[in-house]
């Protein structure tokens, strides 16, 4: 190995970018696939989900549907609801109300849970029992980093916190929630009476069974309970499912990445493994007369195999614990590139580093195999003729390797393109409302209640261009209820996305009206009536339905207007039916101001906003934020995909680039007499970069031949994920392969360069 510096230098290098990576994305795998796993009753625990007709699954439920389930099904022993805060309401909270100074501020990550919560899921209360001080109606549960957050180290247990400037609350307990939770909320209150019979469909909710419960013989009793026992108003055309809680966080898009990753991480790992068994031939090729002279001396094939294998398991030791180190380094950045606390987990768990260390053996056997063969197989007089490297059944295994080598990296060269011209075409599709410029201000109570004053005067700032308010965001949000209508098939109950606003509330967005019209400015106009979209219209079976009624829970109205269909969550789904409303009965549950604003001194503008907000809303918190954000928010996951499957691909390039120039300047060092002659005898530079250059493009035209239908059958099998996408265009196998090519010639000259600065006398008297 000393005597070959560099060549050993490039293979090492190779063998430890390609372990940090695969360290990487185990360790995000890991995160991902431990999600819930640590519960001590985690095989009676599932997820209550719905079944679309399209295979869709809803991880919303009405409310009053697990109390009904546990009344009826003997299988089922408890139950929970979370009901997520943060998707209903905009919750303040004083942790000091005795001190006239201090200001309530907003915590977003609060759930109002069942009394059962604490005893199905196993979280470690830091103070407090956890499991019963949910009975109280005034009690709350914080999590160990919020106590913190505003005790210190204090116990907190007694104290008293203000929610809303007018619930006072009392610390029960704390708990310490583990980061691979998706229960994991800063704040846990008991349920709230109205929620026990509502058949509101929001949050989900889950079930403990019965330990001797057959989940299988369960869920074909839940087809007939859920289509013909429930009420009315639930669709009957959707069916009721049990995921359990350990797998539920990958039944919710990520079982796709999960795959994804699992692939990129082996084919990182495979492209390593070749590339260090033809960079380990090669460079066991210029140690032929040592082998040779070994054998001569007396050692025998097992002693030669155990000295080179040693040779390549120190090498992949090393390169295994700079990969760790560097992997805990990063740990940081990955956490927020992948959106989760990613750990490598070895420290508690020795299992991994043993597995670790298991996959260095097998793979350190697997890469040394063929060049041990290659040279402890041989005669010492051949070893020392050097005759054997010309064998064909060897230049086959390392023309298959490399081919396969080059395919791998061409497919993740066109699919990192795609992908990024999908987030592209995501991030770039207008949404179909005018957001540009605007803010949302959250509402609250008593703010609400004299919400026509406070609107007249932000109206009055001559910055201010328009103003309104709704129950909830015009994208990046999702409520869905039942309607029904005049000849509606009693056999299907459709959910549909629902809005409840002012009248200003079309106008402002800029919904684009296709029949009818929009709201007049005045309550009275339209009090009761309906706007729909296209997807509703579809869903009525009409056109143009305007005229036509409608019953939204109980309030029936005329349809006045049909506006055009915008994209109010993700191109990832399609656009649902979606009715609007005006009814001042569900006034009170309007969430947010939205206030559009003139480019031009927005910071000063936002201040005025907060301090007129302040002087309305008494010791309510402020807080705003522009709905473009909400828009970037709604395409993180693809850009966080995009970001991750680049950087893989880079780098799974950067390690095929390795050896590509190791292999170039070994298949150089074998020809250089060649060469050499051919350079004497006149033949031009160009002509040698050719010669050398040719193989390497054989094998590159061979893999693109492979690559180029296989990308496209893994990428349209992706893209159908997406209700809009962008073309799987021709130019993105054209591009990929052209880079592949350019990628090879250059690396393959940068292999040869040094061969070709050589003056023909020198390199023939080292012949």
């Amino acid at each position: 190995m000393i005597q070959n510096r560099r060549s050993t230098l490039i293979n090492f290098l190779g063998l430890v970018l390609g372990l940090t990576s695969f360290v990487i994305i185990f360790s995000w795998i890991r995160t991902e696939y431990s999600m819930d796993r640590f519960h001590e009753n985690k095989g009676q625990l599932f997820q209550l989900v719905i079944l679309f007709p399209n295979g869709i699954l809803d991880s919303n439920t009405p409310y009053a549907l697990a109390p009904e389930m546990l009344n009826t099904f003997p299988e089922i022993i408890n139950y929970s609801r979370v009901v997520r805060l943060e998707t209903q309401l905009n919750s303040s909270f004083d942790f000091f109300p005795e001190d006239p100074d201090n200001e309530p501020v907003y915590e977003t990550k609060i759930a109002r849970v069942d009394t059962a919560f604490f005893k199905m899921f196993s979280f470690d209360p830091v103070h407090g029992t956890g499991q019963y001080t949910l009975d109280r109606p005034d009690g709350v549960i914080l999590s160990k980093e919020l106590a913190h957050k505003y005790f210190g180290d204090e116990n907190p247990l007694g104290k008293q916190i203000l929610m809303n400037a007018s619930e006072l609350l009392e610390v029960t307990a704390v708990v310490d929630i583990p980061d691979n939770s998706q229960l994991k909320y800063d704040l846990y209150l008991p349920v709230t009476e109205s929620i026990h019979t509502s058949w509101t469909w929001r949050d989900p909710s889950y079930v403990m069974l019965h330990p001797d419960a057959d989940k299988k013989e369960f869920e074909s009793k839940l087809v007939t309970y859920f289509n013909e026992t429930l009420p009315s108003e639930l669709p009957g055309n959707h069916q009721l499912k049990l995921v359990a809680l350990e797998k539920a966080n990958l039944a919710f898009g990520k079982r796709k990445e999960f795959l994804l990753f699992s692939g990129i991480a082996i084919m990182i790992l495979l492209i390593v493994a070749i590339n260090y068994m033809n960079l380990s031939t090669a460079n066991f090729t210029k140690r032929i007369r040592e082998m040779g002279m070994r054998k001569i001396i007396g050692a025998t094939p097992r002693i030669l195999r155990n000295q080179l294998f040693a040779e390549t398991l120190i090498q992949s030791l090393a390169a295994l614990f700079i990969a760790l180190f560097l992997t805990e380094l990063l740990l940081p950045r990955l956490s927020t590139l992948f959106n989760t606390s990613v750990q490598i987990g070895y420290q508690d768990n020795p299992i991994i580093l043993l597995g670790f260390l298991l996959l260095i053996l097998v793979f350190s056997l697997l890469a040394v195999t063929y060049p041990v063969l290659v040279f402890t197989r041989g005669y010492p007089t051949t070893i020392l003729r050097e005759t054997f490297v010309k064998g064909n059944s060897r230049s086959n295994v390392l023309l298959v390797t490399t081919i396969l080598q080059f395919t791998i990296s061409i497919c993740l060269l066109i699919s990192t393109m795609v992908v990024i011209r999908q987030v592209q075409y995501a991030k770039n599709t207008p949404p179909g409302v005018d957001v540009e410029n605007v803010i949302k201000v959250p509402l609250n109570p008593q703010l609400g209640r004299q919400l026509n004053s406070f609107m007249d005067e932000i109206k009055a700032h001559p910055a201010v261009e328009g103003l309104t308010a709704g129950q909830k965001n015009p994208i990046n949000e999702d409520y869905k209820t039942n309607i029904d209508w005049p000849g509606r098939d009693p056999d299907t109950h459709p959910l549909v996305r629902y809005s409840i606003c002012l009248p200003t509330f079309p106008t402002f967005f800029g919904h684009e009206i296709i029949y009818g019209r929009l709201y007049s400015d005045t309550i009275s106009a339209d009090l009761g009536r309906f706007l729909v979209n296209e997807s509703a219209c579809e869903l009525l079976g009409k056109e143009n339905p305007v005229g036509d009624r409608l019953n939204l829970w109980g309030i029936e109205g005329e349809i006045v207007g049909v506006f055009s269909n915008y994209h109010h969550i993700s191109v990832h789904s399609e656009i649902l039916p979606h009715v609007v409303t005006v009814n001042p009965r569900h006034y009170r549950h309007l969430r947010y101001l939205f206030i559009r604003i003139a480019p031009e001194n927005q910071a000063q503008t936002i201040a005025f906003i907060k301090e007129t907000f302040r002087k309305f809303s008494g010791d309510f918190p402020f807080s705003s934020e522009f709905l473009l954000d909400e828009v970037e928010h709604m395409y993180s996951r693809e850009v966080r995909l995009a970001k991750v499957l680049g950087t893989f691909a880079f780098l799974a390039l950067l390690i095929s680039c390795l050896g590509i120039y190791g292999l170039a300047r070994f298949s150089v060092e074998k020809k250089v007499r060649d060469l050499t002659m051919r350079r004497v005898f006149g033949a031009s530079i160009q002509r040698i970069i050719l010669l050398a250059n040719v193989d390497m493009l054989k094998r590159i035209v061979f893999s693109l031949v492979v690559a180029i239908p296989l990308s496209f059958f893994l990428l349209e099998r992706w893209l159908r994920s997406f209700a809009f996408r962008t073309d799987l265009s021709w130019w993105f196998f054209v591009l990929g392969g052209t880079l592949g090519i350019i990628i090879t010639i250059a690396a393959t000259l940068i292999g040869i360069w040094r061969s070709l600065q050589q003056k023909p006398t020198e390199v023939l008297k080292q012949i």
